[in-house]
């Protein structure tokens, strides 16, 4: 029974690393990929995924354990952005905890993409939603640093899931609007 997309990633996370471990930081020719004929992956894919991924492998994880923990933190990267939104935006922790377990328990963000599509770059993307929500909450109340870390969030975003950056990129725009629509 197989996962939509798992085995593709696992040999990516094994290319990316060995790569990786070869000192080639962005590697533009991944030669082991297509049966030794080589692809230009990170030329149209984006790279935050594997990097990390890669970063548990190096940790003494396999690259099958460095993949599953990869998911499970995007979860937990979700559910902790989206307390803290929920946590900023009402002020009550009860209302925090379950926007949080609506969010973990919804099918598409974790569930789907998880457990049937093994899509765990959009995972990841998906759970910096709450936290680019947030930073852009707080860099209209406050400025600052807090926009500084807009513009990081959103360069993640992109490294994150090309397709989500740019809808995340229209959730953000949509979420100035109303907050521009409610300062009035």
């Amino acid at each position: 029974n197989d996962i939509a997309d798992a085995p593709n990633h696992l040999v990516r996370i094994y290319v990316i690393d060995a790569a990786l471990a070869h000192g080639e930081w962005y590697p533009r020719w991944l030669s082991d990929l297509y049966l030794g004929y080589g692809y230009p992956l990170l030329n149209y894919y984006a790279p935050a995924m594997y990097y990390l991924a890669a970063a548990l492998h190096g940790l003494g994880m396999t690259v099958y354990a460095s993949f599953q923990w990869t998911g499970a933190l995007c979860v937990a990267i979700g559910v902790v952005g989206t307390y803290a939104l929920a946590t900023t935006l009402t002020g009550r922790r009860d209302a925090a905890l379950l926007a949080a377990l609506v969010f973990a328990l919804s099918p598409y963000p974790f569930l789907t993409n998880l457990y049937i599509r093994a899509a765990v770059p959009e995972a990841l993307a998906l759970a910096l939603l709450p936290w680019l929500l947030l930073a852009t909450w707080r860099c209209w109340h406050r400025g600052g640093l807090w926009c500084a870390g807009v513009a990081l969030l959103v360069a993640t975003l992109l490294l994150s899931h090309n397709i989500s950056a740019l809808l995340g990129v229209a959730l953000v725009a949509a979420w100035l609007l109303v907050l521009l629509v409610s300062a009035r």
